[in-house]
């Protein structure tokens, strides 16, 4: 059995590593494929167990590193493969409870177990790859100044619109990209669950996720030292600053997102409000914050009803 669940593994690896390697090489924008990719290590942690889960990950960063370089190999391991293969290791931990069932590993700790992988992920590879802010500035300026002069006809690109733009964006990419990377992970690893579910093969049994599910309080760290890196501090640490904030955001956001299924379980209202709430964040985004708010709220009031002595 043990022989079996790690030559799936290999299997997983070696398909989500050469799939990988094809974003890398040949199809750049195709950014859909690497967390395909993450997919079939999640597929086989969740349904083969922690064997399976760590042939695949060695087995998918040797076959990047294979075709590519080892720094790319590292980093698509530490930001695809690793955190499949923990999440989905964790997602079948269980104890006996007293009454012969089982308590499995709270959703909400993965969650933050995903969310850490993440900010160690982000901010290492920043570190090594040399990324600062003004690297970032200089990036979209090379950007804005192509448009100009692929686009002369277009207004507002003045040389003072570019610098201003350009510094915006570098405000804003070590945040949008660690949420949007993080929440690429949570919908993966819930595709995941439902084939493996689907197929009898995941030990987890179905929870009722909108109703229960919370942030631990430490993940409220990482929110406090993101405000207080972009705020307070500059250079690398502002933009690791960046990249807690945005997770955290986007983590406290999904709990947001949650509370609101809840609270419209019922509703005949509740295909509408969802409709608008998910279009306001795709066309606006900034609307996303409400959720996280939401979410902060909620992940402290369940920690405040679990503390001794507090209702």
């Amino acid at each position: 059995m043990a022989n079996r669940s790690i030559l799936i593994g290999l299997v997983a690896g070696l398909a989500a590593g050469l799939m990988v390697t094809a974003t890398v090489t040949t199809m750049p924008f195709a950014f859909f494929l690497p967390f395909v990719a993450a997919g079939a290590i999640y597929i086989a942690t969740m349904g083969w167990g922690f064997q399976a889960g760590i042939a695949s990950v060695i087995a998918g960063t040797g076959t990047i590193g294979v075709f590519t370089e080892p720094s790319t190999a590292l980093a698509s391991s530490a930001m695809l493969f690793v955190p499949a293969g923990w999440v989905g290791h964790l997602t079948n931990l269980g104890q006996s409870d007293e009454d012969g069932g089982i308590v499995w590993y709270p959703l909400g700790t993965i969650l933050f177990h995903l969310m850490s992988i993440l900010v160690v992920a982000f901010i290492a590879i920043g570190a090594f790859s040399g990324i600062s802010e003004a690297m970032l500035v200089d990036s979209f300026k090379q950007i804005f100044q192509e448009v100009m002069r692929q686009r002369p006809d277009m207004s507002g690109l003045t040389p003072e619109a570019i610098d201003t733009q350009a510094q915006a964006y570098a405000t804003a990419i070590p945040l949008i990209a660690p949420g949007v990377w993080l929440l690429m992970h949570v919908l993966t690893a819930f595709a995941a669950a439902a084939i493996t579910r689907r197929s009898g093969i995941l030990a987890r049994e179905r929870e009722d996720i909108a109703a229960t599910v919370t942030l631990p309080p430490q993940a409220g760290g990482f929110l406090v030292a993101g405000l207080a890196g972009m705020l307070f501090l500059s250079g690398g640490a502002s933009l690791a600053g960046g990249v807690m904030l945005g997770i955290s955001i986007c983590g406290y956001g999904l709990i947001g997102l949650a509370l609101l299924h809840y609270r419209l379980r019922g509703n005949p209202a509740a295909f509408l409000v969802l409709t608008i709430a998910y279009g306001s964040i795709i066309l606006l985004a900034f609307p996303f914050i409400i959720f996280t708010i939401m979410g902060l709220f909620r992940s402290f009031a369940q920690q405040a009803r679990n503390t001794p002595g507090q209702s």
